[in-house]
């Protein structure tokens, strides 16, 4: 039997809570919401994926450019 929304949002939840994310709210300018769900749209994920793969790629790229310790 599929889980009902309020059973997958407890799931999630609980499973961001284990891994230590945060859930917050993001306040997009006009123009970067229309990029992130013209985005969202082309691949067909949704707008939260589209907006954690920048984040990633921006982490990565820090990473990066960081001196070798």
């Amino acid at each position: 039997m599929p889980l009902s929304n309020t059973e997958r949002s407890k799931l999630f939840r609980a499973r961001r809570k284990e891994e230590g994310g945060k859930q917050f709210t993001l306040w997009l300018p006009a123009d970067v919401a229309r990029v992130v769900a013209a985005e969202s749209k082309r691949r067909g994920v949704g707008e939260s994926a589209v907006i954690l793969g920048c984040v990633r790629e921006v982490l990565i790229a820090s990473e990066d450019s960081l001196p070798n310790e």
